[in-house]
């Protein structure tokens, strides 16, 4: 279900309680006919189309930088999921390559790199859950994870 729709159902559930308090009322278990505390509904996700704007503007932002891209071009990329939540500064271990290709293959902005240089503090290089060594190729989905031109 959409949160939209999810929303929707927990309204009508919500707007239902007076119903089932006059209800247990009747059968003895309040000892007032109305609550006594008056409730008002609040939606899970009232930030829903403020995300999706967001979304949209990152997308969009995405597209032109991986559109600005070409074959030979040098870029760093974050190695780890974590480093793309962080300041914007801080990446943990870096990954700097050529793009020998890119594609729009799988709904997604990838770019084919040849690995030159490994920035990492005290650790080995992994991408998915491999050691990465210069000269590899990996492939980078810049739909999902962060990218840094030189």
């Amino acid at each position: 279900m959409s949160p939209k729709k999810v929303d929707r159902l927990r309204k009508k559930k919500f707007e239902k309680l007076p119903e089932l308090h006059s209800q247990a009322f009747q059968k003895g278990l309040f000892k007032t006919e109305k609550p006594c505390v008056i409730r008002e509904f609040e939606p899970d996700f009232h930030d829903l189309d403020k995300i999706r704007r967001q979304n949209k503007l990152t997308q969009k932002e995405i597209k032109t930088k991986f559109k600005g891209l070409n074959i030979g071009n040098t870029v760093k990329v974050p190695t780890q999921t974590w480093s793309v939540y962080t300041n914007g500064a801080d990446y943990g271990c870096l990954i700097t390559g050529v793009i020998v290709d890119k594609n729009k293959k799988n709904g997604g902005y990838n770019l084919l790199l040849k690995v030159s240089k490994n920035i990492c503090d005290n650790e080995q290089a992994t991408y998915s859950g491999k050691k990465v060594e210069i000269g590899d190729l990996i492939t980078y989905n810049m739909k999902y994870f962060k990218i840094i031109t030189e």
